[in-house]
């Protein structure tokens, strides 16, 4: 099982440039890695890797770290100053 979300956040007027990339993968012990990529574009990306032996623990982390991604993304466009 695999999976692959990207989000990308970019408004020129705002100055927003900003995207993730949450990937699920198996490891070899069948356990699974949570991998997430995050950064401004044009800048140096960010790496951060989980690794999960209980599925119902991923998703739950999975959720929540989706879920800040999302907020984090919806809170900066009401931001005065950007990046």
């Amino acid at each position: 099982m695999q999976a692959e979300f990207y989000l990308k956040a970019e408004d020129k007027e705002a100055g927003i440039f900003r995207y993730y990339n949450i990937i699920l993968l198996p490891t070899l012990f069948k356990d699974l890695s949570l991998v997430i990529t995050y950064g401004r574009t044009g800048h140096k990306e960010r790496q951060r890797s989980i690794q999960f032996i209980d599925t119902q623990l991923l998703a739950k982390e999975f959720k929540l770290i989706l879920s800040k991604a999302l907020l984090q993304k919806v809170l900066s466009s009401f931001r005065v100053s950007k990046n």
